[in-house]
């Protein structure tokens, strides 16, 4: 990254989203960080819009406003991926490659002169890289993926959602569909939900009507199918907490009769 000082700049995904960054990656080709710190952004607005072709507003300090079309490319080197709220939807994480490089070089056999000859071999580097991106070009602007990718991507989708991650972990099908023998009200899963985030996510939760539509989206059904009426109140049909998780969190779900 550091050699294609002029056509680059160093920026994080948070510095992104201010006022100022997309006036920072104007005319870039290639933006983002080689060593970006673990970080948590309330919503990928204009990440979004760089991505997705979308005209951008941009401005530089003291000077009059402009909009751009970016047509870079963004690259962000971490050690943990950072974590967004907002709009959280699949068409948000299909804009996205996570490529895991799990081979770690002992400190004895690292070369540290490595730069150097990348660098002395950039012509035939270059060739490579224009080589792929006219494949590139060829596939309608889309890049290959291996499984890899793919499988990184949908972990990075289940657990950075909150709603996905309290599901897999907290909640299970009812022993008998329809057959509530609990407590376990919507509103009760909610609560637990919340407490849940506060232990998992920096008590950054999703909104009652977020939760559910998530939910009921990821299971691909409406939140009239999916509930029912009892004594209690309104209750999923088919789904509860699981009983580590009703022990765990009793001071939002209280106490059943029956515990199941």
């Amino acid at each position: 990254m550091q050699s294609s000082k002029g056509n680059f700049t160093g920026i994080d995904l948070k510095e992104i989203e201010t006022r100022f960054g997309t006036g920072a990656i104007y005319g870039m080709s290639l933006a983002g960080s080689s060593d970006m710190s673990f970080l948590s952004v309330d919503e990928l607005k204009t990440f979004k819009k760089l991505t997705g072709g979308d005209s951008i507003y941009a401005e530089f300090k003291g000077q009059q406003a402009f909009e751009f079309t970016y047509s870079g490319l963004l690259w962000f080197c971490m050690n943990r991926l950072p974590k967004f709220g907002g709009d959280d939807g699949q068409w948000v994480y299909d804009r996205i490659m996570v490529v895991e490089c799990p081979n770690v070089i002992p400190k004895d056999k690292q070369d540290k002169t490595l730069l150097d000859k990348l660098y002395a071999e950039r012509e035939s580097i270059v060739f490579k890289a224009v080589k792929a991106l006219q494949t590139v070009i060829a596939n309608g602007y889309r890049f290959s993926e291996p499984d890899s990718v793919s499988k990184a991507r949908d972990r990075y989708m289940s657990e950075n959602n909150t709603v996905i991650s309290f599901y897999n972990e907290c909640m299970i099908e009812r022993p008998q569909s329809g057959c509530v023998k609990d407590t376990c009200t919507t509103g009760k899963v909610y609560d637990v939900y919340k407490a849940w985030c506060s232990d998992n996510n920096n008590g950054y939760a999703k909104t009652a009507k977020e939760f559910r539509d998530k939910l009921v989206g990821m299971l691909g059904s409406t939140f009239k199918d999916m509930t029912m009426h009892t004594m209690h109140g309104t209750c999923y049909r088919n789904l509860t907490l699981t009983l580590d998780t009703k022990k765990q969190y009793h001071r939002e779900y209280g106490y059943d009769g029956i515990l199941d």
